[in-house]
């Protein structure tokens, strides 16, 4: 019977899940500074009407992001712990992603006071989603993950 051998993840796991990491702190950073803005620092930043808009999201809404962030941290978390439950968070980060964007492209008015950037940083923050699952479902198919 032969044994089988625990795989030993690479550089490029080691380099791509903290790369991940640093990518995902930063958002959830980022989403700390939006929820803790104070309306100063809001109306020193944003125009009028960005003000109102930023200040409008519902609580939903917020929960979503907050979600989104907090899952994306602790699945490049258990990827750098070899954990194959961050295959599942990283699917929860993403699927919370998408219901914030609902909200963000769907029924709040982003595009017409924002204009086009929010939906470029959100593509790209989706597609790393997309790319974060993919290579953790792909890791653990390998058996780098436990």
């Amino acid at each position: 019977m032969v044994d089988t051998l625990d795989p030993k993840p690479g550089f490029a796991f080691w380099t791509i899940s903290a790369v991940a990491l640093i990518w995902n702190l930063f958002g959830f950073l980022l989403y700390l500074m939006q929820v803790t803005a104070t309306p100063e620092a809001l109306a020193a930043a944003y125009s009028p009407a960005e003000v109102e808009l930023l200040q409008s999201v519902p609580a939903w809404a917020t929960s979503m992001t907050a979600i989104a962030t907090t899952a994306g941290v602790l699945g490049c978390i258990l990827l750098l712990l070899r954990r194959s439950f961050a295959v599942p968070v990283f699917g929860v980060s993403l699927f919370a992603l998408l219901v914030q964007n609902v909200y963000t492209f769907g029924m709040a008015p982003t595009l017409e006071v924002f204009g086009p950037v929010p939906a470029y940083i959100q593509t790209v923050v989706f597609l790393v989603g997309m790319l974060l699952i993919w290579y953790a479902a792909r890791s653990k198919a390998r058996g780098i993950l436990r």
